[in-house]
């Protein structure tokens, strides 16, 4: 549903967005296709469709193989929850990479922002105020087992100080 100046488009700013992908025709195409659904099911412009999917994948270290599953879960979330696309690519911006690094999913992030949209907060607000959380978890050492952050644990650690919010 595209005509081939939106779709050349697409690609320069895939290709803006993602300059590694120059160099792979295929990647470039799987990515740029992506765009375009993502733009065309949201309502959003190509422009706001590549810079919100490049930086999700990027702070979840996501290729471009795996850009139809981002827009999948991002596409699950908005039908099943109550928040639109652009809300979430807003949120998990603020707190992809911390949740990637502290070894939450794309899906569960996901989830996470749903929850927060439901309850009116808005993106911004959702997205860093859950990075803050995150970061004061993970600042914790009883946070960790052999080393790497568990998210499970900490819930555990936390969870008179929250009264069970946080869980």
């Amino acid at each position: 549903g595209k005509s081939a100046s939106e779709i050349v488009e697409a690609m320069k700013l895939v290709g803006s967005a993602k300059p590694e992908l120059l160099e792979n025709v295929q990647a470039l195409s799987d990515m740029t296709e992506a765009v375009l659904i993502l733009s065309q099911a949201s309502g959003m412009d190509l422009s706001n469709a590549t810079s919100n999917l490049a930086v999700i994948m990027n702070q979840f270290g996501m290729t471009a193989a795996q850009a139809n599953e981002a827009i999948n879960i991002l596409a699950a979330g908005s039908k099943f929850g109550s928040v639109e696309v652009d809300y979430l690519a807003q949120a998990i911006s603020k707190v992809g990479t911390v949740a990637s690094s502290a070894g939450l999913s794309l899906e569960q992030v996901t989830a996470v922002m749903e929850l927060f949209g439901e309850k009116g907060i808005q993106a911004e607000i959702a997205g860093t105020g859950f990075k803050n959380v995150l970061l004061k978890l993970q600042s914790d050492t009883k946070n960790y087992t052999n080393g790497v952050f568990d998210l499970n644990k900490a819930i555990d650690n936390n969870k008179s100080i929250s009264k069970d919010n946080l869980a």
